[in-house]
């Protein structure tokens, strides 16, 4: 009786020591927990744009403007005596009558012409002529004042021998009695073969106001 009530005691006694745990003497690591958040460190990204090349615009400047002046071969120009002699035979002046102020090649137009100025013993032309075809242009002519009075010529005097021109070596353009802040002077124009003189003279004593000379403006 005895026997059974020990036998019975010690399996009640495994029962409770089967049913409670054994505790470790090492200390228990906690796991760390997974974190789930977003990465905050940017992400660099490449742009297709930023790998592009980048493209070349047409450029916008104007070009070039074609230039206005006419293109003429030289076998079509006219020479400068081809031109004097049609505007002398339009003048129906010879030559030896004429004294030539201008004769040179200009653009006018865009069109090469050749300008021509004579004078005469009465008369001042000027003319334009084509210079690729020898067609006249434009003609201007206009009466010369030429004052010959006695005191008139005392002024002519005066400016020839200012300008250290021989009578024989001038012809004169503008002879014409005038006021200049009312005093009374005579305008005197004359040419030589190579300058143009203008002169401003005192009619009261033949004194020099004013002078001016140039070169003709004479192409061969």
């Amino acid at each position: 009786m005895k026997k059974f009530v020990v036998l019975t005691l010690v399996a009640a006694l495994c029962l409770m020591l089967a049913g409670c745990p054994l505790e470790s003497d090492e200390p228990t690591v906690p796991s760390t927990p997974t974190s789930t958040e977003p990465s905050t460190e940017p992400t660099l990204e490449t742009s297709p744009e930023a790998s592009a090349e980048p493209s070349v615009e047409p450029s916008t400047e104007p070009s070039a403007a074609p230039s206005s002046e006419p293109i003429i071969s030289t076998r079509d120009i006219l020479n400068i005596a081809t031109s004097k002699e049609i505007a002398l035979a339009d003048a129906g002046v010879s030559a030896d009558d004429a004294t030539f102020i201008k004769a040179k090649g200009d653009v006018d137009g865009g069109v090469w012409v050749h300008e021509i100025e004579f004078v005469n013993s009465e008369i001042e032309w000027d003319y334009e002529i084509d210079a690729g075809s020898g067609d006249i242009l434009k003609k201007e002519t206009k009466t010369l004042e030429l004052a010959t009075d006695k005191v008139a010529e005392g002024a002519k005097n005066a400016a020839l021998a200012d300008a250290g021109v021989s009578a024989g070596d001038a012809t004169f353009v503008k002879v014409k009695l005038d006021y200049d802040d009312g005093v009374q002077v005579y305008e005197i124009e004359f040419v030589t073969d190579t300058t143009e003189y203008d002169y401003e003279i005192s009619a009261s004593d033949n004194r020099v106001i004013e002078s001016e000379s140039e070169p003709l403006e004479i192409e061969q």
